[in-house]
């Protein structure tokens, strides 16, 4: 049986691609503001062990990236 999630369901593993992307961030001096601007996430948020994200906020945050 498939199981279907809501792209705002939040079930992405915070600190695997989300923590990653944060801390390419940070080496590209780049305010993590300004990378997490549009999604429903904190610095923090990313910081804690056990959080998880959703789709949507983890694609925002792909494109805030990209376009820094």
């Amino acid at each position: 049986m498939l199981r279907y999630s809501q792209s705002h369901s939040r079930f992405i593993p915070a600190q695997h691609q989300a923590l990653l992307a944060l801390e390419y961030a940070r080496n590209r001096e780049v305010d993590s503001n300004v990378l997490l601007r549009g999604t429903s996430l904190f610095e923090a948020d990313l910081l804690r062990c056990r959080t998880s994200i959703a789709p949507a906020d983890y694609l925002q945050l792909l494109r805030n990236l990209d376009g820094v």
